[in-house]
C-alpha cells in the first residue's frame, strides 16, 4: 500500500513538473487572469500594441501562422548612419505621422507564388503587448490595404503568449472580460 501511495505522488509530481498544472482529464489548467502559472499570458487574436519608443497605440492582428511580426510602415528609405545600414520610415496612427529611424536588423525575402520575391527591411522594435515590454523584430511593409497596422508572428508569441481566437483584446486593460 505505501509503494502505491509512493507511486501515485511520483506520478502527480512528474506531471506538475513536466507538463505545469495538470487538470483530471490532462489537459492545463488555466487561471482567470488569463497566466497559466508558467508566465505565460492568454492573449485574443485582436490585441493593442504600444510602439515603447514613441508610445505609439496600434491595433494587431495575432496570426500563429507568421513567423516573423509585420508593421504598416510608409516611405521606407534604406539609410547610412556611421557606416551602417538603417531604415527611415514614417508610423501612421491616430491620423499623425511619426518618422522613425532604426538599424537594419536583417532583410527578408518574401516569396510569391507566379510573381518575382519582395524584400522587406526588418528592423527590432520595442513594443508592450499585454502589459509586457520586449524587444522583437518586425518587418517594414506599407499594410494600408489591410484592417490591423500590426500583424503579431509567432517571434513575439512564441514562450510568451497563448491566443485564445475566440477573443479580442484579452491581454489589455479594454478586454471583453473587464466592459
Amino acid at each position: 500500500m505505501a509503494s502505491l501511495v509512493r507511486l501515485s505522488v511520483f506520478v502527480l509530481l512528474a506531471g506538475f513538473l513536466l507538463g505545469g498544472c495538470v487538470g483530471g482529464s490532462g489537459e492545463k489548467v488555466v487561471t482567470v487572469d488569463g497566466n497559466n502559472g508558467a508566465g505565460v499570458i492568454t492573449i485574443g487574436e485582436v490585441e493593442s500594441v504600444r510602439l515603447a519608443q514613441n508610445n505609439i497605440d496600434l491595433t494587431a492582428r495575432v496570426d500563429t501562422g507568421a513567423q516573423t511580426s509585420s508593421l504598416d510602415a510608409r516611405n521606407i528609405v534604406n539609410i547610412e548612419r556611421d557606416g551602417k545600414k538603417w531604415v527611415r520610415f514614417e508610423v501612421v496612427a491616430a491620423g499623425k505621422k511619426t518618422v522613425m529611424e532604426k538599424p537594419l536588423a536583417r532583410t527578408l525575402l518574401i516569396k510569391q507564388h507566379g510573381r518575382e520575391a519582395l524584400k522587406r527591411p526588418v528592423v527590432k522594435l520595442d513594443i508592450f503587448l499585454a502589459g509586457k515590454r520586449m524587444q522583437r523584430e518586425f518587418s517594414l511593409a506599407d499594410r494600408s490595404n489591410f484592417k490591423y497596422p500590426v500583424l503579431v508572428g509567432r517571434n513575439v508569441l512564441q514562450g510568451s503568449f497563448i491566443v485564445d481566437v475566440s477573443r479580442k483584446n484579452a491581454g489589455s486593460a479594454m478586454s471583453e472580460a473587464s466592459k
